[in-house]
């Protein structure tokens, strides 16, 4: 008896200790406009109240679901997204005379205190503190191991395309996707 008390008490000091998720119903969305206006979504992951990843990625060898959970420190990084604004976050809002950029887009939505914030972004635009969040978590989306793999989830892709077509013309400074001139 003494041993499940003993056990029981552990327990709860990691489950009142461990770090706690300040957003609800995340989403973050890796997705591309092909040259013929297509809107095709290449990863989409959400992050539940307990700091389980969900992971969809269209990859090369096609869909797959994955399955990841956050450490306590990584918590602690999405956390700082709810700091502040996310738009405080933007850097610049225009790519470098000569520059030219061929990757993909992302969207990343969620709600704090009854406020949903959303935006399309680029990484280039971004500050260095928000980017080393989504490049934590483009590292877990993208890692791919099998170990991780779970069946298939819902996800209503018509509703989100359907938002990132919407916040794209809210966010219209993100630059057409182009390849540098040939020399």
């Amino acid at each position: 008896m003494k041993n499940i008390l003993f056990y029981a008490a552990i327990l709860i000091t990691f489950t009142c200790s461990a770090q706690k998720i300040k957003v609800q119903n995340l989403k973050l969305v890796s997705y591309d406009i092909t040259s013929s206006k297509n809107l095709e979504i290449n990863s989409y992951s959400t992050i539940d109240q307990y700091g389980r990843l969900n992971i969809f990625v269209n990859g090369n060898h096609g869909p797959a679901y994955y399955a990841a959970q956050l450490s306590d420190d990584e918590i602690e990084a999405v956390n700082k997204l709810t700091a502040k604004d996310l738009q405080s976050f933007v850097k610049t809002k225009k790519l470098s005379a000569g520059m030219h950029y061929a990757g993909d887009r992302d969207f990343i939505s969620f709600n704090k205190s009854k406020n949903q914030n959303k935006m399309c972004f680029i990484e280039p635009f971004m500050t260095e503190e928000f980017n080393d969040v989504i490049n934590m978590l483009h590292d877990k989306i993208y890692k791919q191991d099998d170990s991780t793999k779970i069946k298939k989830f819902k996800i209503d892709f018509i509703n989100i395309k359907a938002e990132l077509y919407m916040q794209g013309k809210i966010d219209n400074f993100l630059p057409k996707k182009e390849l540098p001139p040939s020399r």
